[in-house]
């Protein structure tokens, strides 16, 4: 059950007994930006069905000063991506804006666990860990170490910050086997404190491809960070190579408004029931050229729908798409690799039917958004329990 949902700024109304007195008392300590916003809201959705956990989320709104820390670009070959994590300076600025919380609205008496959601906001548990019996989990994406090899971008804390988060933590929760690898080769941390969480977008379930009308291929492109995930470059193909031949549905709050161009439709920011039930069906693949991603939620929906995807072999996202089976991988960078993927999609109506067929089976046995939402949970009770961990559903490749 939640008991409580709110923000940083807001003092708590409701907070569990001093004592446990049956379901695990858990606080969830949320970020708000980039996608951890959509896995905070799935995870409070499905925290309210559990009758094992007293659920607290907390919400981390960063007040300005968090804010003004540290931010800095990455560069990226031809690009400058702009990403909001700071230096060292803002580490510790959430280390003392939790501390303060913990000590005057959030006492640590009040809960078995406590999951923070990312390390950039874990430092605390270096300061609290062996000083309470509270047990702390710290979920990630990626580790500083994996992040520099796939991207050799600057990463907002050092290694040796992340290796104490890491040890001082009961267990860590990754995003994928990618990010676990790194934790438990880079720093040396011991697997059975791992376990597998991913972020999967809650959906009703996998679903039977809807019949649709005669017409153009219909390709879909998936994400709000426009430039980040490749949408100038996929528009461009399409107008260059396919325009008379296949459409493009675009489903982005950051892309171009009102821009007329060829068989290009324009959904601006897409609301998700519509996107799953209105308008994912009715594709026949996704295209999504991203630069920067350690983890695709969209390629999962994709999937889960039935739709073949074509998308970078980066960081986690081979442990979500099988190149050759539910879509094809390529190199960030390789705009002629992405311009035959995409080619053989459209040419080959065999081919889509049965990378089709394969991403309906694989979506329904390994990202069906509520085996791992009960995974999750159940590892966070059996950290709450001190019980062993288990690294990934049963079943679950």
């Amino acid at each position: 059950m939640n008991r409580l949902v709110c923000t940083s700024l807001e003092r708590p109304k409701d907070l569990p007994p001093p004592k446990r007195q049956g379901p695990a008392r858990v606080m969830f300590v949320h970020g708000l930006e980039l996608g951890f916003s959509t896995v905070a809201s799935n995870l409070e959705q499905y925290m309210a069905t559990r009758d094992d956990i007293d659920a607290v989320h907390l919400q981390i709104a960063r007040p300005l000063w968090v804010r003004i820390a540290g931010m800095h670009n990455l560069p990226l070959g031809r690009l400058r991506v702009g990403i909001p994590y700071g230096d060292n300076r803002q580490m510790l600025a959430y280390r003392a804006l939790l501390g303060r919380l913990f000590r005057r609205w959030y006492p640590m008496d009040r809960f078995d666990c406590v999951h923070l959601m990312t390390q950039q906001r874990s430092l605390i548990t270096t300061t609290l860990a062996g000083r309470t019996s509270t047990r702390f989990v710290v979920g990630i994406d990626a580790t500083a170490m994996c992040y520099y090899r796939e991207f050799r971008g600057r990463s907002p804390m050092s290694a040796g910050q992340e290796r104490r988060i890491f040890s001082a933590a009961d267990a860590v929760s990754c995003f994928s086997n990618w990010a676990a690898d790194s934790v438990a080769q880079d720093y040396n941390i011991d697997r059975r404190k791992l376990f597998m969480y991913r972020p999967c977008v809650m959906v009703s379930g996998p679903r039977t491809r809807i019949e649709r009308e005669p017409g153009p291929i219909r390709i879909i492109f998936i994400g709000n960070d426009w430039v980040g995930k490749g949408g100038p470059r996929l528009i461009r193909w399409h107008q260059e190579h396919w325009r008379d031949i296949a459409e493009i549905h675009v489903c982005s709050a950051g892309a171009p408004k009102g821009k007329q161009l060829t068989n290009v439709i324009w959904h601006g920011a897409t609301p998700h029931a519509k996107l799953i039930q209105e308008i994912l069906p009715r594709m026949d693949m996704a295209v999504i050229p991203t630069y920067l991603d350690t983890l695709l939620i969209a390629a999962q929906e994709a999937q889960s729908q039935g739709l073949p995807v074509v998308t970078s072999r980066i960081a986690g996202i081979p442990d979500i798409v099988k190149d050759g089976r539910t879509g094809i991988l390529c190199s960030p960078l390789d705009d002629a690799a992405y311009i035959t993927a995409v080619d053989r999609l459209i040419k080959d109506a065999g081919l889509r039917r049965s990378m089709s067929n394969a991403s309906l089976e694989h979506g329904r046995r390994n990202l069906d958004s509520a085996v791992w939402h009960r995974h999750f949970a159940d590892q966070i009770v059996a950290v709450a329990d001190g019980r062993p961990l288990s690294f990934s559903p049963p079943g679950v490749q």
